[in-house]
C-alpha cells in the first residue's frame, strides 16, 4: 500500500460510514470524512477512542444530496485512492409516508456524479458502494422465481430500495471498472457457489464465537465489515475486489 493514499468516506456518520472511518483512522490511514454535522462525527469518533485532533483526518461539511453545485464534495474527492459511498438520506419503512412519496432518486444521482468525477480524475479512485441482499441478473444466473417477485414487490413499495437498485445497475453496466458493490444484509453464509456464500471469510473481529466458513454464527457487526476492508487495504489485496459484488457479510447493523 502506498503511504500517501487518501481514503474518502461519504456519509461518515452513518452505520457503516462511522465504523469505516474509525477503523481507517485507527491504523493511521489518511481519511477525508464527508458529513452534514461535524460535531456529531467528532462525538461518534470519541466514543470509539479516536481523538478530534487526529492528524490523518480531514472533515468536509456539506449536504451530499443538495441540488446545488457541491464544491466541498469535489475538494474531498480530489486525488483520493478509494471512495466509500456510505451516504443515504433518511429512509422510512412506512410505505405511504411523506419520505417515500417525495423520495426521487437521490442515491442514484449522487453515484452518477461520483462516477463522472472519477472518470475525469487524474487518479482513478476505487469506488465502493453498499447495498442490501438484492439480486442482479448480471451476477446471479440462478434466481428463483419467487425471489424475483419479492424483489420487484419490495422495490415497488419502498422507493429507497429501487433507488439503490438503479444505482447498482448504473455501476454494473457502466464503463467505469474500478468499483466494488458490497452486498450486506440478511444473508446467511451458504453452500459454496450459492447466494449467501461467505466468500471464505474466516475472520471474526468481534470475537463472538462465529466461524463463517462453517456457517456458524448469525451475523457480523458493521465494525467487522469496516475492519475487514481496512485489513484488505493494509494487506494490499483490496484490488482483488475490483469489478465484483460479493455477498461479503451477513451484516448486522447494531445501534
Amino acid at each position: 500500500m502506498k503511504d500517501n493514499q487518501v481514503f474518502c468516506v461519504l456519509g461518515a456518520t452513518g452505520r457503516i460510514g462511522i465504523e469505516l472511518t474509525a477503523s481507517l483512522l485507527s491504523k493511521n490511514l489518511t481519511v477525508r470524512a464527508v458529513v452534514r454535522d461535524k460535531t456529531k462525527l467528532l462525538n461518534m469518533l470519541k466514543e470509539r477512542g479516536i481523538s478530534a485532533d487526529q492528524p490523518t483526518l480531514s472533515i468536509f461539511v456539506t449536504d451530499l444530496f443538495s441540488a446545488a453545485p457541491n464544491t466541498a464534495l469535489n475538494d474531498a474527492l480530489s486525488n483520493c485512492s478509494m471512495v466509500f459511498n456510505c451516504a443515504s438520506p433518511k429512509i422510512s419503512w412506512v410505505p405511504l409516508s411523506k419520505v417515500n412519496r417525495q423520495w426521487g432518486t437521490p442515491v442514484l444521482s449522487l453515484t452518477r456524479s461520483l462516477i463522472e468525477h472519477a472518470n475525469q480524475a487524474d487518479i482513478k479512485p476505487h469506488v465502493f458502494t453498499f447495498i442490501g441482499p438484492e439480486y442482479f441478473g448480471q451476477y446471479d444466473a440462478h434466481i428463483r422465481p419467487h425471489h424475483r417477485i419479492l424483489s420487484k414487490l419490495l422495490k415497488a413499495i419502498y422507493p429507497a430500495l429501487k433507488d439503490n437498485y438503479l444505482e447498482t445497475n448504473l455501476i454494473l453496466d457502466g464503463e467505469y471498472k474500478k468499483w466494488t458493490v458490497l452486498r450486506c444484509g440478511g444473508i446467511r453464509p451458504g453452500v459454496k457457489g450459492r447466494l449467501g456464500d461467505s466468500q471464505n471469510v474466516d475472520m471474526d473481529y468481534k470475537v463472538d464465537g462465529s466461524n463463517y466458513k462453517l456457517g456458524k454464527g448469525y451475523s457480523l457487526q458493521a465494525e467487522d465489515l469496516a475492519a475487514y476492508l481496512t485489513s484488505l487495504i493494509q494487506n494490499k489485496t483490496v484490488g482483488d475486489l475490483e469489478a465484483q459484488m460479493p455477498f461479503t457479510f451477513n451484516t448486522h447493523f447494531s445501534v
